[in-house]
């Protein structure tokens, strides 16, 4: 496990600290799944604008309804 230092001005840190106490979680705890989940984001999107890319397939907006929502 890699350890990473990080400097950042006071004023993030106490919203830092009180989001992590509002979700019950260290702030080490809260930034890693933060950076965990921003990751997971990115690959997500990244993933999606391949198969947009790729995709020649359409779907109607009455379609994504009803697969969604059921």
């Amino acid at each position: 496990m890699t350890t990473l230092s990080v400097r950042i001005d006071d004023k993030l840190h106490d919203e830092i600290t009180q989001s992590a106490d509002f979700h019950g979680l260290s702030i080490a705890d809260y930034i890693r799944d933060t950076l965990a989940e921003r990751v997971q984001d990115e690959n997500d999107y990244n993933e999606a604008i391949k198969v947009l890319q790729t995709s020649t397939e359409t779907v109607s907006r009455e379609e994504v309804i009803k697969q969604v929502f059921g």
